[in-house]
């Protein structure tokens, strides 16, 4: 089940460890980042937002919160949302696919979605296809955490997911926001 669900490859090392904190956004988005995990070891239920401009680290400080939680035995599934609705169209058609697809989904004890809003397509039907889609995904999810990352505020996102879906996530949820565009982040690691 975990390669249908943990998609960091075993070469990439984004963790806490390398997390450059090049600005003081940066090292609150660390802490913010650090104290959630601390949360969810104690019990807690709680979601996390994580948004910004490209190259900021979202998907950085993402990786390190679910290969964490991993390590630390929890049950934990990274995938980007692209992929996700691919496997749910994969579903389509086949009630006994999409039963185990939504048992698998709901029963992980933290979920990082990473790029939410790049799955959505811009056509008004797709439109409300993925955002009556995520509404279910996030119902699915209640009573347990997870992460979303997201290159939109949350104004923007609520024009591509729907408000209802915005809504729903930021029930019991933190939120970390890194735009900052004085810098990129990808390219700092890079040199």
């Amino acid at each position: 089940m975990d390669g249908d669900w943990y998609y960091i490859n075993s070469d990439d090392k984004a963790g806490f460890k390398n997390f450059e904190e090049l600005n003081p956004e940066l090292t609150a988005a660390k802490g913010k980042a650090t104290d959630y995990i601390k949360d969810l070891l104690e019990g807690k239920i709680r979601n996390l937002r994580i948004s910004g401009t490209p190259g900021t680290g979202k998907t950085h400080l993402a990786k390190a919160i679910a290969r964490t939680l991993k390590h630390k035995g929890r049950k934990v599934a990274f995938i980007e949302s692209r992929k996700l609705f691919d496997n749910i169209k994969n579903t389509f058609g086949n009630r006994v696919a999409q039963e185990r697809f939504e048992k698998q989904f709901a029963d992980f004890d933290l979920v990082v979605l990473d790029d939410v809003g790049v799955e959505t397509n811009k056509a008004a039907d797709e439109l409300s296809w993925s955002s009556r889609e995520w509404v279910k995904l996030i119902d699915l999810r209640r009573g347990k955490s997870t992460v979303y990352t997201t290159n939109f505020d949350k104004e923007s996102l609520k024009a591509v997911i729907g408000a209802r879906s915005v809504s729903r996530i930021g029930e019991n949820s933190e939120t970390i926001e890194l735009f900052t565009p004085d810098h990129d982040y990808r390219d700092r690691l890079l040199y």
